[in-house]
Protein backbone atom coordinates (compact mmCIF):
# COMPACT_ATOMS: atom_id res chain seq x y z
CA UNK A 1 0.00 0.00 0.00
CA UNK A 2 2.36 2.71 1.13
CA UNK A 3 4.44 1.71 -2.18
CA UNK A 4 1.93 2.23 -4.18
CA UNK A 5 1.01 5.38 -2.88
CA UNK A 6 4.63 6.63 -3.40
CA UNK A 7 4.50 5.45 -7.17
CA UNK A 8 1.18 7.68 -7.58
CA UNK A 9 2.56 10.56 -5.29
CA UNK A 10 5.41 10.40 -8.08
CA UNK A 11 3.14 10.67 -11.43
CA UNK A 12 1.06 13.53 -9.88
CA UNK A 13 4.32 15.39 -9.25
CA UNK A 14 5.94 14.22 -12.76
CA UNK A 15 3.12 14.20 -15.23
CA UNK A 16 1.75 17.75 -15.15
CA UNK A 17 5.74 19.23 -15.91
CA UNK A 18 6.01 17.07 -18.44
CA UNK A 19 2.77 18.95 -20.24
CA UNK A 20 4.16 22.11 -19.94
CA UNK A 21 7.26 21.36 -20.86
CA UNK A 22 5.28 19.84 -24.07
CA UNK A 23 3.47 23.29 -24.01
CA UNK A 24 6.37 25.45 -23.97
CA UNK A 25 8.36 23.27 -26.54
CA UNK A 26 5.12 24.15 -29.01
CA UNK A 27 4.72 27.88 -28.01
CA UNK A 28 7.18 29.98 -29.66
CA UNK A 29 7.51 33.77 -29.47
CA UNK A 30 9.64 36.05 -31.83
CA UNK A 31 10.00 39.56 -31.08
CA UNK A 32 10.59 42.21 -34.53
CA UNK A 33 11.72 45.86 -34.68
CA UNK A 34 8.91 46.84 -37.19
CA UNK A 35 8.79 50.38 -39.70
CA UNK A 36 5.67 50.41 -41.69
CA UNK A 37 5.98 53.62 -43.72
CA UNK A 38 2.67 55.10 -45.60
CA UNK A 39 3.75 58.03 -47.80
CA UNK A 40 4.52 61.04 -45.89
CA UNK A 41 3.51 59.14 -42.42
CA UNK A 42 4.87 56.08 -40.51
CA UNK A 43 4.70 53.73 -37.64
CA UNK A 44 7.72 52.25 -35.81
CA UNK A 45 7.67 50.38 -32.86
CA UNK A 46 8.17 46.36 -31.74
CA UNK A 47 6.42 43.50 -33.12
CA UNK A 48 5.95 40.28 -31.02
CA UNK A 49 4.99 36.96 -32.49
CA UNK A 50 3.48 34.02 -30.64
CA UNK A 51 3.00 31.14 -32.55
CA UNK A 52 1.06 28.33 -31.47
CA UNK A 53 -0.03 25.02 -32.84
CA UNK A 54 -2.31 26.34 -35.62
CA UNK A 55 -2.29 30.12 -34.73
CA UNK A 56 -0.30 33.03 -34.57
CA UNK A 57 -0.85 35.54 -32.43
CA UNK A 58 0.89 39.26 -32.85
CA UNK A 59 0.71 42.69 -31.63
CA UNK A 60 2.49 45.75 -32.67
CA UNK A 61 3.83 48.30 -29.86
CA UNK A 62 5.10 52.03 -31.18
CA UNK A 63 8.50 52.97 -29.31
CA UNK A 64 6.07 54.62 -26.13
CA UNK A 65 4.47 51.53 -25.55
CA UNK A 66 1.20 51.75 -27.29
CA UNK A 67 -0.68 49.42 -28.85
CA UNK A 68 -0.83 50.04 -32.39
CA UNK A 69 -2.27 46.86 -33.42
CA UNK A 70 -2.86 43.26 -32.31
CA UNK A 71 -4.35 40.27 -34.67
CA UNK A 72 -4.65 36.27 -34.88
CA UNK A 73 -3.36 34.76 -37.72
CA UNK A 74 -4.85 31.15 -38.27
CA UNK A 75 -2.38 29.62 -40.49
CA UNK A 76 -5.44 26.45 -41.44
CA UNK A 77 -7.45 28.87 -43.45
CA UNK A 78 -4.20 31.13 -43.80
CA UNK A 79 -7.11 34.35 -42.20
CA UNK A 80 -6.03 37.08 -40.54
CA UNK A 81 -8.09 38.66 -37.90
CA UNK A 82 -7.74 42.47 -36.39
CA UNK A 83 -8.31 42.23 -32.73
CA UNK A 84 -7.88 45.54 -31.69
CA UNK A 85 -6.41 48.85 -33.68
CA UNK A 86 -5.81 52.23 -32.54
CA UNK A 87 -8.48 54.73 -33.74
CA UNK A 88 -6.43 55.77 -36.91
CA UNK A 89 -6.55 52.33 -38.13
CA UNK A 90 -9.84 51.34 -36.81
CA UNK A 91 -11.62 51.93 -40.03
CA UNK A 92 -13.25 49.35 -42.37
CA UNK A 93 -10.82 49.88 -45.58
CA UNK A 94 -8.00 50.33 -43.13
CA UNK A 95 -8.23 47.27 -41.43
CA UNK A 96 -9.07 45.30 -44.99
CA UNK A 97 -5.94 46.72 -46.09
CA UNK A 98 -3.75 45.30 -43.18
CA UNK A 99 -5.57 42.16 -43.12
CA UNK A 100 -4.65 41.45 -46.65
CA UNK A 101 -0.66 42.21 -46.09
CA UNK A 102 -0.69 40.35 -43.01
CA UNK A 103 -2.04 37.85 -44.60
CA UNK A 104 1.16 37.70 -46.96
CA UNK A 105 3.67 38.88 -44.11
CA UNK A 106 3.15 36.31 -41.43
CA UNK A 107 3.88 33.14 -43.07
CA UNK A 108 7.37 34.68 -44.25
CA UNK A 109 8.07 35.67 -40.67
CA UNK A 110 6.97 31.96 -39.08
CA UNK A 111 8.78 30.13 -41.69
CA UNK A 112 12.02 28.26 -41.06
CA UNK A 113 13.62 28.96 -43.68
CA UNK A 114 13.88 32.81 -43.42
CA UNK A 115 14.29 33.80 -39.05
CA UNK A 116 16.04 37.12 -39.83
CA UNK A 117 13.11 39.25 -41.07
CA UNK A 118 10.98 40.00 -44.14
CA UNK A 119 10.19 43.64 -45.99
CA UNK A 120 6.67 43.74 -47.84
CA UNK A 121 5.57 46.41 -50.39
CA UNK A 122 2.00 46.86 -51.06
CA UNK A 123 2.60 48.37 -54.45
CA UNK A 124 -1.32 49.66 -54.80
CA UNK A 125 -1.25 51.27 -51.56
CA UNK A 126 2.17 52.73 -51.62
CA UNK A 127 2.69 50.89 -48.13
CA UNK A 128 5.88 49.41 -47.26
CA UNK A 129 6.78 46.90 -44.19
CA UNK A 130 9.81 46.46 -42.93
CA UNK A 131 10.44 43.49 -40.05
CA UNK A 132 13.75 43.00 -38.52
CA UNK A 133 14.42 40.04 -35.82
CA UNK A 134 15.36 41.22 -32.18
CA UNK A 135 14.90 38.13 -30.38
CA UNK A 136 13.54 34.80 -30.00
CA UNK A 137 12.28 34.13 -26.83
Amino acid sequence: MNRSLYILLTLFLLVPNVVSAEAQASERSRRYNVQIGINRAGVSGVCILQERAEEVLGAIINEFGISVLSFRYDAKRRSVKIIDAISQLDKCYIKRVLKKDLKEIVPQLTGEDNPIGCRYCNERHKIEYTFALQAQI
